[in-house]
């Protein structure tokens, strides 16, 4: 919540701070091309004084007559940036780490059943507003509705998938087949990065550029068949490394000395 907040607030005071900087830099050199001219100290008070009420004055308009115009572009400017969702999704993270959820699974299991079905039934609804709205042709008169359905149904759903995999890893059998994935989540901003690179690279022109050329079902098989590699990889990788390859450099830039990133 709060992110959001900030971010409205810098986007819409960005452009009066751009033009207050203007306007200072512009009277900064008109005040210096009357102090070099020989005035008395009346004339440089009264240049001075008028020069703030023109200031003034201007600022003054260019708030009333652009007011109308900041705020769609700064609608506009929300709905095609991501960045405010994601970062509250930061702050949704520190939230349930400080919670302690993923280490007290057991105690929160009702409260993490609540959240499926609760995040799982209002983030279809709000994806199903949203598809109606595209597949009606309503999404371009509306854009804004659009992308505030889309992003609460995409970050409910999150929440339901997170709440149902924590209920499922508390199950033996899951508990089994979960420890698989260790290794690959060990590493996933490598695997995040490989992952993009794999897929860019089948899907976009610069690589097999069959972004066009297959159906859902094919597009599935390469995901999982890519997925499952990268797991085989990851379980390699850490018989033998301490770190991911990614997750080392990260190391090394934040500790800023050596670190070891073999299996001793």
């Amino acid at each position: 919540m709060w992110s959001i907040a900030i971010f409205f607030i810098i986007s819409i005071f960005h452009n009066q701070i751009v033009y207050s900087l203007d306007n200072l830099r512009r009277h900064s050199t008109e005040a210096k091309n009357v102090f070099q001219l020989e005035v008395t100290e009346d004339d440089l008070k009264q240049e001075t004084i008028k020069m703030e009420k023109n200031n003034l004055t201007e600022y003054s308009d260019y708030v009333i007559n652009n007011s109308k115009q900041l705020i769609p572009q700064v609608i506009n400017l929300t709905h095609h940036s991501s960045m405010p969702h994601i970062f509250a999704s930061f702050l949704f993270g520190i939230f349930i780490w400080r919670w302690e959820i993923f280490q007290r699974l057991h105690e929160y299991r009702p409260f993490l059943r609540s959240w499926l079905i609760f995040c799982g039934l209002f983030g279809l609804i709000g994806n199903i507003g949203a598809i109606i709205l595209e597949w009606s042709g309503l999404a371009k008169a509306h854009p804004l509705e659009t992308s505030i359905l889309q992003t609460i149904g995409d970050s409910l759903l999150a929440v339901c998938y997170i709440s149902g995999i924590a209920l499922v890893s508390l199950s033996a059998f899951w508990t089994k087949l979960i420890k698989l994935l260790i290794p690959a989540g060990r590493m996933g901003l490598t695997n995040y990065l490989l992952q993009s690179v794999i897929m860019s690279f089948v899907f976009l022109s610069y690589g097999l550029n069959l972004k066009d050329k297959l159906n859902i079902l094919e597009c599935l098989v390469i995901v999982i068949m890519s997925t499952v590699v990268q797991i085989i990889f990851s379980t390699w990788w850490f018989q033998r490394f301490k770190y991911g390859p990614v997750e080392w450099v990260w190391r090394l830039l934040t500790y800023g000395r050596w670190l070891s990133i073999r299996n001793r």
